[in-house]
């Protein structure tokens, strides 16, 4: 019982592309993109790890860095 616990629990609890997708488009959503780069390139047509200005991790598939300098930005950061 204790096994079957723990692998339910531990599932519930990992992170990993699935869920790094919906925050980024969360926070797409909170901010003015007004040269419309993320606006046409980070959609759910398009993996995760191909959408500019983010790089996934080489080992475990996360995002891994995000690099948004010099796109214009303005917003709010979701908590």
């Amino acid at each position: 019982m204790f096994i079957r616990n723990f692998i339910v629990s531990y599932a519930m609890i990992v992170r990993n592309l699935t869920t790094d997708q919906p925050a980024l488009l969360a926070f797409k959503h909170q901010i003015i993109d007004p040269q419309n780069i993320l606006a046409n390139n980070w959609t759910t047509n398009n993996s995760v790890c191909n959408w500019v200005g983010v790089s996934c991790a080489a080992k475990h598939p996360r995002v891994g860095v995000l690099d948004l300098f010099n796109m214009g930005l303005t917003g709010t950061i979701p908590l």
